[in-house]
């Protein structure tokens, strides 16, 4: 049974005292305060955090060239290349390369109900009514067009025999239906919206390939699970024509920011558009995603009729490959590692995360935050605001909380190739090493971590499992040879991504560089500027608890990347003897040497194993969905 520190007690060799585990659990408190405040005093919409136009400009995107890898999905796949940065002339370490798959179709389309809910961001849209459901169904049929014209293969884009029903405006109705007013618009535009609002499916985007027919990852199925949705115009009073072709991804954006502009939804349709982005990750996650039922505005606001006339302006702005970026991210199903980076702070050992995640959920979990949706979506998006659509995403389709189940226990996936695509700082080991060897011949033990994954030194080519670094200081005489050399080389060493390249037909490859020569910037604000104002918010220290305390596990798995290989050195055997360390025994042959040395006390019958499934943890990108 695990022993908690005890009260003013001093710790030991990995369990911090209790002082230090209280004094990080005030920092994340701290941290996420801060934020929670700035946003509950901010309570417009953050346009500033809602950024299509400039999202990650260095993200690969799809294209018709691409060689498609069948597996349960159709890959998209390729090589991203990382530099470790640079030494004189005879040490430079070389680059190296990580393999990546993108799954770009689906067997199956997304099940999506219409429900009444609690309207989601009162405060944000105002009394503008609810059009984020239908507008999110909408923004999906726009990411599937683009992808039928992108995508390499045979692909269709049309309407089915499915429509939503009709109604004139001069009709009544008993009530029963959520009618949606389409505003003057064409015979084309209401056909359009009859096929996006229709039960079932309303329109397909399918790939045929090798005889089979895959579809794009945004194909939703609309269930009849409440009241039917009724639509209405007010150009004419009969149905539309039928025998009209389903129309590309831009004359249906266009639609769409026609009746954005009548009904004076335009943020809500930004929000919408960030939903439909997410869609294929809840649709991995839940079984069902339920959208807000349509609510029109009391009848105090007016809709602007003369606002169809504007120039409609996409959410993605003027270059059409910022959209195919997007479209491209939307596809990948590790987009949790993202939204689950904002839980990583730099400087935190492994050995206490555990209180400072504590401290994070003491504020996410609230009672505020906990009845305001809309306090909960803005801190967790001013954290990284990089990311921050991608949050608003998640929170409408209702996949936030999976996610922070994972971040409040750490269990989430660390993604380098999707880091350096977003510049989103994930791991300790994307961090340049601080100081190489001291006067004392020491190195830290992060940056001992981060030598031996730049050197890709044996069993050290995959990150680890644990995002927060190791703490403590290893003898450099204790390390690899690989440390060694370059602790002391006084090069720069950090891993910077340098490029991707494409997988493409009859075996060519496409080079995508990477424009900017720089490190992985911080989530969100800096270690430094979080501790300033510490002395002015009260830490509620109710949400504390020791005993239920992740840095356990996590420091288990750092450990086990660190030394699982090569053992320990005899000056860290109270570590290795530790509790928290428990999956490594001691071989029979063990000898005693000499502290520094270089020589381990570690066994290898139980580490081998343990390694193995530390790695196939890692490399199964599909583990966490």
């Amino acid at each position: 049974m695990r022993t908690p520190p005890a009260p003013g007690g001093t710790g030991d060799a990995i369990r911090p005292a209790a002082e230090t585990f209280r004094r990080y659990y005030a920092r994340g408190y701290g941290t996420w305060q801060r934020l929670s405040r700035a946003v509950a005093a901010y309570r417009q919409f953050p346009t500033d955090l809602v950024n299509f136009e400039r999202a990650f400009q260095q993200h690969p995107y799809l294209h018709n060239r691409l060689q498609l890898t069948p597996d349960y999905y159709l890959l998209a796949t390729g090589t991203s290349t990382w530099s470790p940065g640079h030494c004189d002339r005879d040490r430079d370490l070389p680059p190296f390369q990580r393999r990546y798959s993108i799954p770009v179709t689906v067997r199956r389309p997304i099940a999506v109900s219409i429900e009444h809910s609690p309207e989601h961001f009162p405060t944000w849209f105002g009394d503008q009514g609810n059009h984020v459901g239908i507008l999110t169904l909408a923004w999906a049929y726009v990411l599937a067009a683009r992808w039928t014209e992108i995508v390499p293969g045979e692909t269709v884009l049309e309407y089915t025999e499915s429509r939503a029903a009709w109604e004139a405006p001069a009709a009544g109705h008993d009530g029963g239906e959520m009618v949606v007013n389409l505003g003057p618009v064409s015979d084309g535009a209401a056909r359009w919206w009859t096929a996006i609002l229709a039960p079932g499916r309303g329109w397909t985007a399918d790939m045929r390939h090798q005889g089979d027919i895959r579809q794009a990852p945004w194909s939703t199925n609309l269930l009849q699970t409440g009241r039917p949705i009724v639509l209405s115009r007010t150009s004419a009073e009969t149905e539309p024509r039928l025998h009209i072709p389903a129309p590309s991804f831009r004359v249906a954006a266009c639609i769409i920011s026609a009746y954005s502009a009548y009904h004076g939804v335009e943020n809500q349709s930004r929000a919408a558009f960030a939903a439909a982005l997410m869609l294929p990750s809840a649709g991995r996650i839940k079984r069902t995603i339920g959208l807000p039922a349509p609510e029109a505005a009391p009848s105090t606001s007016k809709t602007n009729p003369s606002a169809t006339l504007a120039r409609p302006v996409a959410p993605w702005g003027s270059d059409v490959h910022q959209l195919d970026r997007l479209l491209t991210l939307s596809c990948n199903d590790f987009i949790q590692s993202l939204l689950s980076s904002v839980i990583f702070e730099p400087g935190v050992p492994c050995n206490v995360c555990g209180a400072w995640v504590q401290g994070a959920f003491a504020v996410l979990d609230s009672d505020i935050a906990e009845t305001d949706l809309q306090l909960l979506t803005g801190t967790l998006m001013a954290r990284n605001p990089r990311i921050g659509f991608l949050w608003m995403g998640a929170t409408l389709l209702g996949t936030h909380d999976f996610v922070l189940r994972g971040m409040r226990a750490l269990f989430y996936p660390i993604d380098l190739t999707l880091a350096g695509w977003t510049d989103t700082l994930m791991c300790f080991i994307q961090e340049p090493v601080r100081d190489a060897v001291s006067a004392e011949e020491t190195i830290t033990r992060a940056d001992e971590c981060r030598m031996l994954f730049l050197s890709q030194s044996r069993e050290h080519t995959y990150t680890p499992l644990t995002s927060f670094q190791p703490f403590g200081t290893t003898e450099i005489a204790d390390c690899t040879l690989e440390v060694r050399e370059h602790a002391r080389c006084g090069g720069f060493h950090g891993l910077c991504y340098s490029g991707w390249t494409w997988d493409c037909q009859n075996g060519a490859r496409e080079a995508i560089p990477f424009a900017l020569d720089s490190l992985m910037s911080p989530n969100g604000t800096t270690p430094e500027q979080e501790t300033v104002g510490d002395d002015q918010i009260a830490v509620d220290y109710s949400g504390m608890d020791c005993e239920r305390d992740c840095s356990e596990r996590a420091t288990h798995n750092m450990f086990m990347w660190l030394r699982g290989e090569d053992g320990f050195p005899v000056a860290e055997r109270d570590i290795r003897e530790h509790e928290w360390i428990d999956n490594f025994e001691e071989s029979e042959d063990e000898c005693d040497f000499p502290e520094g040395d270089g020589r381990s006390t570690a066994g290898r019958g139980n580490i081998n194993v343990g390694r193995w499934l530390t790695r196939t943890s890692a490399y199964r990108r599909d583990s966490f969905y």
